[in-house]
């Protein structure tokens, strides 16, 4: 196997005259980039031409839209990559940001493991929706990883009471199910994990996702992370029903704090009965 090179500066990165390296780590975490610093950083990743692993970490950058938007296009040369991990949390990316790293990394080809994590960015629903219609074109994929929540959080326990409008719920219900159509295209998918906490998925929402992914036919490990998405126990209850006809699966992460826990006992008793599953982790 080959040894995963780590770069902790980006002058080191660029400096390096070895263009064969096949697993590179690039933790730039609140190095407070520039534009030009972002560009230099893709041309040079574009220049490992047997690249096959990246974990790219760029947390609290403040890259925005038109920085990811230029990062995403050295991906377009990236076709020997097979395993890309993006860690671009709290970066002021937006909708249009997001789509553009969703849909120039279609390019690679060869990808079969996609990590993005995009919390605390300033998507909206359309954001989502939009990352579902570009996942959709990753025919290669078998392990995909997303996660996306709101920059400002407020937890439920401290009081803050929020309105959610039936635009909000509407809008949501929609992206849920884009997300979840796409990711169900991609039938080789076999790992699915969603962290979409502190959003407005609600009951409906939750309904149509669980409706689009039980269409992986060769999913064996999924996890949800939805705490705080204004659920109520009816709809948990109508949703968790669903996990019985996902034919293949084998592992479930379901997490949730809105229901009853008692149910809960309840639901992973018949689930392990009915579906003989090594491991079942609901909260």
């Amino acid at each position: 196997m080959s040894q995963n090179i780590q770069f902790k500066k980006l002058k080191d990165f660029l400096s390096c005259n070895d263009f064969n390296l096949k697993q590179i780590t690039i933790d730039l975490n609140y190095a407070c980039l520039y534009y030009d610093e972002l560009l230099s950083l893709g041309s040079s990743i574009t220049k490992q031409e047997q690249l096959n692993h990246l974990q790219l970490k760029l947390e609290e950058n403040q890259i925005g839209d038109e920085g990811a938007i230029s990062l995403s296009k050295y991906f377009l040369n990236c076709n020997s990559l097979n395993s890309l991990e993006l860690y671009l949390n709290n970066n002021d990316i937006g909708d249009e940001g997001a789509f553009s790293l969703a849909s120039n990394l279609t390019n690679c080809k060869n990808l079969t493991k996609l990590l993005i994590i995009l919390s605390e960015n300033d998507l909206k629903s359309q954001g989502i929706t939009d990352i579902g219609s570009a996942i959709s074109k990753y025919e290669n994929l078998q392990t995909f990883y997303f996660c996306f929540y709101p920059k400002y959080c407020f937890p439920f326990w401290h009081g803050v009471q929020t309105i959610v409008s039936n635009e909000q719920i509407d809008s949501w219900a929609d992206a849920a199910t884009n997300l979840g159509i796409g990711i169900s295209i991609c039938q080789n998918l076999q790992n699915v994990f969603i962290d979409l906490r502190h959003n407005y998925v609600c009951d409906n929402g939750l309904l149509l996702i669980l409706s689009e992914l039980k269409k992986c036919q060769n999913l064996i490990l999924l996890g949800l992370y939805l705490e705080y998405n204004y659920f109520t126990d009816l709809g948990l209850l109508n949703a968790i029903e669903q996990f019985s006809s996902y034919q293949k699966l084998r592992e479930l992460h379901f997490n949730v704090l809105e229901l009853d826990q008692r149910y809960l006992k309840s639901f992973c008793r018949k689930f392990i009965i009915k579906k003989s599953q090594h491991l079942v982790s609901i909260k």
